[in-house]
């Protein structure tokens, strides 16, 4: 009898398990501005994010301006950037449409993100909200500015109109219209 009892304890436990780890895996990924602001895409790259073994989603690659200096010249270049939100674990596919991708570097080096390349495309894994910067070939000027960010936690109460915005330090609340 004890060791049925058992049984039911590590398969509950178990199961309890893969459901709170289920639960925290989140994934956000925000629609592309409407096709009137097309000149906001950059083509110079196709980045996809997903959950583990999960469907790839697509993410919006922002043209956005670099600023290289030389001497007392300024010369701006277009660079890329694209955002999300998660939590848990996520891999990320950064496809060069430009160059062929001989060497890629993921910056800062300090985070030690390890990367494989495969053809044109640069695949590696999240486990923690981090800005980045992608390099294809050395290319310090068109590369991707990858924005991994936490999941929101800012929250409405319907009833008092009232948010509150939790972290692991504090609560804090206020008011809204």
């Amino acid at each position: 009898m004890a060791l049925i009892s058992l049984k039911k304890s590590i398969a509950l436990v178990a199961w309890l398990a893969m459901v709170s780890f289920a639960g925290a895996q989140q994934l956000t990924v925000y629609p592309a501005p409407a096709a009137e602001t097309d000149p906001l895409h950059n083509d110079d790259f196709t980045v996809k994010v997903r959950k583990p073994a999960g469907p790839w989603q697509d993410l919006y690659e922002y043209n956005i301006k670099v600023d290289e200096v030389k001497d007392t010249r300024h010369t701006v270049m277009q660079a890329s950037m694209c955002s999300f939100d998660f939590s848990g674990e996520v891999e990320v596919a950064v496809t060069s449409n430009k160059n062929h991708v001989n060497t890629a570097r993921i910056r800062p080096l300090s985070h030690n993100i390890i990367h494989r390349i495969e053809g044109n495309t640069v695949y590696f894994k999240l486990a923690k909200p981090v800005n980045l910067s992608v390099e294809i070939n050395g290319d310090i000027f068109h590369n991707l500015h990858l924005f991994a960010n936490p999941i929101d936690g800012f929250k409405v109460n319907k009833k008092t109109g009232i948010s509150s915005i939790s972290d692991l330090a504090c609560t804090k609340y206020r008011a809204v219209s």
